[in-house]
């Protein structure tokens, strides 16, 4: 059986230095002499596309320039549709490739063929998206397996038999014009099985301001912007039902997810907006799901003794992989 063929695909937007030291970085490592790589500039005007073409030369790198901005959503199935091996990492132009992690990551894809497939994530010493070990993936699982565009692997021949109907989608449906990685990785469950991968195969080199926005121009992650967001999930759902072949439970085992996952969504949105209303939100809810304030009260209470716990162990991760990583 021939080995298969990957495709490393950035997509960048006014962020000419990160991608110049992304790229820089991968083309002059010797274990990722086979990756192929796809990089769009999204009509940058900081001189992104000249500055890439002036410095790279290479046979396996595509550099190509949207005419006009088309957003992440639009400018992703352009790469899917530029690509031609058999599977795409998705990446963003903050992260690079982890290439020790690319011999197991072969091994993993060639003996599980997986449609869609969700490597680790780790960010601030924490697992921010992953599973410690291999696993399927679960439809429930639809929105924490791809909330984060670096890493994902899709099959290419399969994700290009989605990506004209999401690219016209995208322009009036929010949820899929902010994360189309999402709207993918949902199709090509429906299709075909997907998997956690117990590796990371990304990190983070830095972080820099987010450019996302709403289709309005807002702020992705506020209170009116997730509401829209949650809406136009439930859209797409209604419309995935009257595709042929969709399996309905594995739809409505997504739909569920989405909708219990709503509270939780909302009130992190109004934490970051507005946190007296994220505080009076949640003791409202405290008290209509206790019928009791004293013991509504307590929960909260509860509650925010748990979070200082987490966070004070995220601390910790983080302060001893530092320690590790200054010995190593």
């Amino acid at each position: 059986m021939p080995k298969f063929t990957l495709t490393v695909g950035y997509t960048t937007y006014m962020r000419r230095s990160a991608i110049l030291d992304r790229l820089t970085k991968l083309l002059a490592d010797p274990l990722a002499a086979d990756l192929a790589i796809i990089v769009i500039d999204d009509a940058s005007t900081d001189g992104t596309f000249e500055a890439l073409t002036r410095t790279f030369r290479s046979d396996r790198l595509t550099l190509l320039r949207n005419d006009q901005n088309l957003g992440q959503a639009r400018t992703i199935c352009r790469i899917i549709a530029e690509c031609r091996s058999d599977y795409l990492i998705l990446m963003s132009d903050e992260d690079e490739i982890c290439t020790d992690s690319l011999h197991r990551f072969e091994e993993l894809m060639e003996s599980n063929s997986p449609g869609f497939a969700s490597p680790q994530m780790w960010f601030g010493g924490a697992l921010y998206r992953g599973r410690t070990q291999m696993a399927p993936i679960s439809a429930g699982d639809f929105f924490s397996s791809s909330f984060y565009v670096s890493g994902l692997v899709l099959d290419v021949p399969l994700a290009k038999s989605i990506a004209r109907r999401l690219c016209e989608m995208a322009p009036t449906n929010p949820a899929i014009w902010l994360y189309p990685q999402t709207a993918f990785a949902i199709e090509l469950m429906l299709q075909r099985h997907a998997i956690w991968l117990d590796i990371q195969l990304t990190q983070k080199s830095e972080q820099l301001p987010s450019l996302i926005k709403d289709m309005d121009g807002s702020a992705y992650h506020y209170l009116e912007s997730r509401w829209r967001q949650h809406l136009a999930w439930l859209r797409y759902f209604d419309e995935l039902c009257g595709q042929p072949m969709a399996p309905h439970s594995s739809l409505d085992q997504m739909r569920r997810s989405l909708q219990s996952s709503l509270y939780d969504r909302l009130l992190e949105a109004m934490d970051k907006e507005s946190p007296e209303s994220a505080n009076a939100f949640r003791r409202g809810a405290y008290q209509r799901e206790c019928q009791n304030p004293a013991e509504a009260k307590a929960l909260e209470t509860k509650l925010d003794n748990f979070r200082g716990m987490i966070r004070r162990r995220d601390e910790k991760i983080a302060k001893l992989k530092a320690k590790l990583k200054s010995k190593s």
